[in-house]
């Protein structure tokens, strides 16, 4: 486009309305993305996206122009105006609102009314999420609070997960737990612990519970001189717990290796570098044990 013809852009009123406007919501968008939330820590903000410059988090801030490094007050981007326009869209569709019917039989005429409508529903969505964000923040009373069921749940699901177990059998662990003496919580997180594939796991055989239990299943493991390919297998103390094969795989060489190079290896278990393998000497104490969950909590979960 040449200058005549870009100088005839603004002899149209139109077109002048147009151009004019969108210079002026630049404006005021690059005005506002220099203006910080208040209440941010700048400092902390400013390292987070240093250290994720070539992230996700820096390839949305070049998309932001900026904002979103600054946490400026346009940093939240369009979501509330999709937000506005999919609620508008369906209340439409539902026909629960006679005035929406009779905007939609109104043509284009209706459609910049419901336009408005839903900017102006945009304005509230906005402001509603900025103060649930404010109060998030600084923990105020706006903020949602577990309810004790989803607390007991959460930490339930965290011993679950970390043990890599599905829901039944690990049930059934928590239940015969019960059944035992002594504190059921503290058992329980002793059972998940001395099962056959966190004990090869412990040993160093192998560096994470997946590949341990792999290493159990293809019939690798040995207790007390008889194989056992069953990875919930508990383990007893006095059990010796030995490798028949994979002794010079890299998975096994990577497993020793980090265990020993980090001290790893617990004190309720004995390990025989020779034969590849491991004694189980004592139950082991509460401060050994790999699952860093509370305990009562799961207790408290199964008891209801």
């Amino acid at each position: 486009m040449d200058q005549n013809a870009f100088a005839n852009l603004f002899k149209i009123p139109e077109v002048r309305k147009r151009v004019i406007f969108v210079l002026i919501g630049l404006a005021i968008y690059r005005l506002g993305a220099t203006i910080p939330i208040p209440g941010i820590n700048a400092e902390a903000l400013r390292s987070l996206f240093e250290s994720n410059k070539n992230g996700l988090l820096g390839f949305l801030d070049i998309f932001s122009g900026g904002a979103l490094g600054k946490f400026s007050i346009l940093s939240m981007g369009v979501m509330p105006y999709i937000n506005a326009s999919i609620i508008m869209s369906l209340l439409q569709g539902a026909h629960v609102i006679p005035y929406l019917d009779r905007l939609a039989k109104e043509g284009e005429q209706g459609r910049k009314k419901v336009n408005n409508i839903t900017r102006i529903f945009t304005l509230f969505l906005a402001m509603e999420r900025r103060a649930n964000q404010r109060a998030n923040q600084k923990g105020g009373k706006f903020r949602s609070k577990k309810s004790e069921y989803a607390i007991h749940l959460i930490e339930k699901q965290k011993a679950r997960m970390m043990a890599g177990m599905t829901e039944q059998p690990f049930a059934n662990l928590f239940h015969k737990a019960a059944q035992t003496t002594g504190q059921t919580g503290e058992t329980f997180l002793q059972f998940l612990e001395m099962r056959l594939d966190n004990i090869v796991r412990r040993i160093g055989f192998a560096v994470s519970l997946k590949t341990a239990r792999q290493i159990v299943k293809h019939g690798h493991i040995k207790v007390n001189d008889v194989v056992v390919d069953i990875p919930s297998y508990q383990v007893r103390v006095g059990d010796v717990v030995s490798l028949i094969s994979m002794k010079e795989t890299p998975a096994v060489k990577q497993g020793l290796e980090e265990t020993d190079k980090r001290s790893l290896r617990p004190s309720f278990l004995e390990y025989d570098a020779q034969n590849m393998s491991g004694k189980l000497l004592r139950l082991p104490d509460h401060g050994e044990l790999s699952f860093p969950v509370k305990e009562q909590l799961i207790v408290e979960f199964y008891s209801k």
